[in-house]
């Protein structure tokens, strides 16, 4: 009995560590490549561009809105 929990212990230790290591390796590779906010933006950048006139590019381009995050005008859809 006690051979049996020892592996049931063991096998699932190495589930649990092969559960993270895989979930490390999906973070890692779904990460998008980090650039100049400039040129990665694809309405504007902020700064110059702020919340407000950000939200009205937005919303001229018929969107709901916008706001600016991590340094892009981004456009809710």
């Amino acid at each position: 009995m006690k051979r049996l929990m020892n592996r049931l212990a063991t096998a699932t230790f190495a589930i649990m560590i092969g559960g993270a290591l895989t979930f490390g390796a999906t973070q890692a590779f779904s990460t998008p490549a980090s650039g100049n906010a400039a040129s990665s933006c694809p309405i504007a950048s902020c700064p110059p561009e702020t919340n407000q006139s950000c939200n009205q590019i937005c919303l001229g381009m018929d969107f709901f809105g916008g706001m600016c995050v991590h340094g892009c005008c981004t456009c809710l859809e």
